[in-house]
């Protein structure tokens, strides 16, 4: 995990981002699935669209939430979906 997020690419992006290059950074929620291509039984349940900014209590702009896929992603396998504002 620190060697994605220390990779110069993501840090670039982040310091374009908040303008500065003193980063502060987390990594809440790992994703693994099993390769539900060989079992069905094994196809993720995931819960669509949801908001980790919450507009209502926290407006403005307060965080950035990246996303780096290890594998190559497919329309079958789908990735990151972004709702305009």
């Amino acid at each position: 995990a620190w060697r994605v997020r220390s990779h110069p690419s993501v840090v670039r992006a982040f310091s374009a981002i908040w303008r500065t290059d003193d980063l502060l950074v987390s990594l809440d929620a790992p994703i693994a699935w099993r390769p539900w291509w060989i079992d069905a039984s094994w196809t993720p349940v995931v819960e669509r669209l949801h908001v980790d900014q919450n507009p209502f209590h926290k407006p403005g702009f307060q965080c950035v939430q990246g996303m780096v896929p290890l594998v190559c992603q497919t329309a079958l396998s789908g990735g990151l979906q972004l709702v305009p504002h």
